[in-house]
């Protein structure tokens, strides 16, 4: 079963039930594995999405953040980076932590059942990762 990259945004300065209090962004509309996220980390203006699977059993490093300055539907606003690119078993992550400019990301699952991984460093200051 395929997991979704639909990212919400709520806007506090409405009730919950009013629909002008809702923003919706489908992340896969930038990059097909942009989607299955446990979690997501604020830093500075930029909100990481960590990546876990993108579908049941098919874990995935596809880290997407968000430009907070940018229009939040605006293509341009979204980025992304695959931890994937760095080592075969850099995904499946849990959580993570932001500690001096570097992002620190947990393993869960590389495969179903399987407890391993890497905890991986990215470097946010390293414009040139972010695609």
């Amino acid at each position: 079963q395929s997991r979704y990259g639909q990212v919400a945004r709520y806007d506090s300065n409405y009730s919950l039930n009013n629909p002008n209090s809702w923003q919706f962004f489908d992340t896969t509309q930038i990059n097909y594995s942009s989607r299955g996220f446990f979690g997501a980390i604020l830093y500075k203006e930029f909100i990481y999405f960590i990546p876990h699977c993108k579908a049941e059993g098919i874990y995935n490093g596809q880290i997407t953040r968000y430009n907070r300055n940018k229009n939040f539907t605006d293509f341009n606003a979204w980025s992304v980076c695959n931890t994937e690119n760095y080592h075969s078993l850099s995904k499946g992550y849990i959580g993570g932590a932001i500690i001096g400019g570097y992002l620190y990301l947990a393993p869960y699952e590389t495969a179903p059942g399987v407890q391993s991984g890497l905890v991986i460093q990215i470097n946010l200051n390293e414009p040139s990762i972010w695609h």
